[in-house]
């Protein structure tokens, strides 16, 4: 692939640009909060996006959503589709015009999120996202789910696979009057939450970035997962607790049924869950590996000026025993004929 277009050229900086571009998320709600995460993902140079949506734009969402007024009338996520590309080099995106509801099959929905490095359930059904969080368990895709709180606020949960607590540990315990979401009259209100989904979106999808440095601080075993934010936008950051009744995932790590999240190309599971956190080099051993690798280039420059030395020594006696041994040699043998 070549190297990324001018319109890249700041994000390509803080970012891996071609590791990027490999990578697939799904967005499954292309609301005020899904939509901006769509536009934000193509931005940081994503790739490929696949959006789920039933809903059509209308007159009152503009003033807070990703796509300008002529695309009213029309499907979220299609209109999505045709809209991103024209203003994202090289992104490419799958529109699905369907509510994720009892009408959609398990292995239709399994199809459209099997392919995906991340899923991103933005939808405000709950029902929906539980059917997300157990897809998503079942694949051992990494999930995002993020949402505002009525109050002002929100909250974004991040579900890696098995090994570690899943959404519906969360979520499931909730009371079932509780609303989860609430639309706020002003559309800032929605950028906490955008933003802290947008920096866990790239932090799982490359965990050797600054940004998966949310998930985890030095020296813990285990990364955050929910991430509680109050009407000023800041960050409460928590692990989530095994929930042992929990109906996602009955609250134990059954055998991975197949590869997780966050080796590039095949995904692998993990030995621990040590291995979500950003590996950070440890500063001894990096002055300790510097110093040595000081003193291997120089014992390497003066082996190599020794051995020139030593060369250039047998290069100049052969070439005496070629100039002057051999012909001395002959001179007196000649001359020794001569006088017998």
């Amino acid at each position: 692939m070549a190297g990324p277009p001018d319109y890249f050229a700041r994000p390509a900086g803080d970012v891996n640009f071609a590791f990027m571009q490999s990578k697939r998320v799904v967005v499954v709600g292309v609301g005020t909060v899904g939509s901006r995460i769509a536009e934000l993902l193509a931005n940081s140079t994503v790739g490929f996006l696949r959006l789920i949506d039933h809903d059509p734009l209308e007159i009152e969402n503009p003033y807070r959503h990703a796509l300008p007024v002529g695309y009213l009338g029309g499907n979220k996520a299609i209109g999505l589709a045709d809209w991103l590309p024209k203003q994202v080099p090289r992104l490419r995106v799958d529109p699905i015009d369907r509510k994720i509801d009892q009408s959609v099959p398990a292995e239709l929905l399994e199809r459209w999120l099997d392919d995906a490095d991340l899923i991103v359930a933005a939808t405000d059904d709950r029902d929906a996202q539980r059917r997300i969080s157990q897809q998503a368990l079942a694949l051992g895709i990494p999930a995002i789910f993020p949402g505002q709180y009525l109050a002002g606020g929100g909250e974004v949960i991040v579900q890696f696979d098995h090994r570690l607590p899943c959404f519906g540990c969360w979520d499931y315990f909730r009371t079932s009057r509780e609303q989860l979401r609430g639309v706020s009259g002003l559309p800032f209100a929605e950028l906490p939450v955008i933003y802290t989904s947008m920096r866990l979106c790239i932090g799982v999808l490359d965990p050797d970035s600054d940004h998966a440095e949310m998930l985890a601080e030095a020296g813990r075993s285990v990364p955050y997962q929910a991430f509680r934010l109050d009407r000023s936008g800041n960050i409460y950051s928590h692990t989530l607790t095994r929930r042992q009744d929990c109906p996602t995932c009955s609250g134990g790590p059954p055998p991975p049924p197949r590869p997780t999240w966050f080796q590039e190309g095949v995904r692998q599971p993990p030995v621990s869950p040590t291995d979500y956190l950003p590996r950070k080099a440890n500063p001894v051993l990096s002055v300790i590996g510097e110093i040595v690798a000081a003193v291997g280039a120089t014992l390497l420059a003066i082996g190599s000026v020794v051995l020139g030395l030593a060369a250039l020594c047998a290069g100049a006696a052969a070439a005496s025993f070629l100039v002057i041994i051999v012909p001395g040699y002959i001179f007196l043998w000649l001359l020794g004929a001569l006088l017998h």
